[in-house]
């Protein structure tokens, strides 16, 4: 046995076979190199992992999941509950996720918030649990308990408010067999009020009243090395994002300075550069459309904006313009 220069161990073994003796050799990676390399830390996901308030150290069971449309998903688990990252192409993470709502705790251009403000208090969940539970026993006949029909239950907080789900497995039940639910708290004080309930997606009672998240940008606009660029991302309004109206509905375009500009692609996707005025087509509000590009990340361009016209995104790109 003898070990190389690349921390490999190769491995001899001599047996005899039909009267005659053979060599087999084996490379065997060193298990501390394997180590290594499986836990060598992802450093823009320890970021943002660590601009929520966690602690990358503390991060459990990373796992990948099926890809979305702008590139990988993931999830982990911290202190026991389940998050979901989206990353983009270029390996930036576009969003840490809340497992079961799907709240944003981070997302790419605005500031962070704090996880422990989304990770729900066992304290606070025992005695929603309790009354959930009688709560759901209205919908099963004859049964003044249903908790052992209930199967796994998943938890959420966005703030004060929590949220308790699973499914019902009775053969009883109301009009069906199995019903999934959905039971929202707004606790505060000490104590809790329900303020929703629905049954297989349907209101039973209340109304989800569940709460807006802030955002606030991080200015990118003024993110670059180059004074002389604009970054737009979409989704983001920066300096020159305006929503303009489309048949009552906002729609978030960019109104840049009139000029030449390199285009830099940062985010995979595209643009339009469009007309400010609206008209009429088959009883819409459109725009009218005078160049499409479709951009690869790290693909440059150069384009020309007139007067009256604007940018408009492609979902998840992000482009810096750089005057000429």
């Amino acid at each position: 046995m003898r070990k190389n220069n690349f921390g490999l161990i190769i491995l001899s073994l001599i047996f005899p076979q039909n009267g005659r003796f053979f060599c087999e050799k084996f490379l065997i990676v060193r298990a501390e190199e394997q180590k290594d390399k499986k836990e060598k830390p992802n450093k823009k996901l320890k970021r943002a992992i660590e601009s929520i308030g966690m602690d990358y150290s503390r991060v459990k069971n990373i796992k990948n999941l099926s890809d979305w449309s702008s590139g990988k998903r993931y999830s982990f688990v911290y202190d026991g509950f389940r998050y979901i990252v989206y990353e983009l192409g270029n390996g930036e993470i576009e969003s840490v996720n809340t497992d079961v709502k799907r709240a944003k705790i981070y997302e790419r251009g605005y500031k962070p918030l704090n996880y422990k403000d989304f990770e729900p208090d066992a304290n606070v969940v025992e005695p929603l649990q309790t009354d959930a539970i009688e709560r759901l026993s209205k919908y099963i006949k004859g049964e003044t308990s249903i908790k052992s029909k209930i199967g796994s239950m998943m938890y959420s907080r966005i703030y004060d408010y929590y949220s308790i789900s699973g499914d019902v497995k009775a053969k009883n039940a109301v009009n069906k067999k199995d019903f999934t639910f959905s039971v929202d708290y707004i606790v505060k004080d000490g104590g809790y009020e329900c303020v929703y309930l629905a049954i297989d997606g349907a209101v039973a009672f209340g109304s989800d009243q569940t709460p807006e998240l802030p955002k606030e940008e991080l200015g990118q606009e003024n993110s670059s090395k180059n004074a002389e660029s604009i970054i737009l991302s979409d989704g983001k309004e920066g300096k020159y994002g305006q929503y303009d109206s489309f048949d009552g509905e906002p729609y978030l375009r960019y109104h840049v300075p009139v000029g030449n500009y390199k285009v830099k692609c940062n985010i995979r996707g595209g643009f339009y550069i469009e007309t400010i005025e609206l008209h009429k087509e088959d009883g819409w509000d459109t725009a009218t459309t005078i160049q499409q590009i479709n951009m690869s990340e790290g693909e440059e361009t150069e384009i020309v904006i007139e007067d009256g016209q604007c940018i408009s995104l492609i979902i998840n790109t992000e482009i810096e313009l750089i005057k000429q």
